[in-house]
């Protein structure tokens, strides 16, 4: 079930640390680092 825009804001704006990976190549491990952000509801992530 997806959650509302409410919900989904509301999630956002609590502490987490996201994580963005990309691919490394072949034969290689994707390469993944933490992305801490601040979010207010209503604003840009």
């Amino acid at each position: 079930m997806a959650l509302t825009r409410e919900e989904r804001e509301q999630f956002l704006a609590e502490p987490h640390i996201a994580a963005l990976a990309v691919d490394a190549g072949a034969g290689r491990a994707p390469l993944t680092v933490p992305i801490w952000y601040q979010y207010e509801p209503g604003g840009d992530a």
